[in-house]
């Protein structure tokens, strides 16, 4: 389970990213 939720972390901060970068 730990090694789900920490690829859902890197997930979620690459989708983030992606916003923003296309936000800016």
């Amino acid at each position: 389970m730990q090694i789900l939720g920490r690829r859902t972390s890197v997930r979620s901060a690459m989708y983030v990213r992606s916003r923003a970068l296309g936000s800016k």
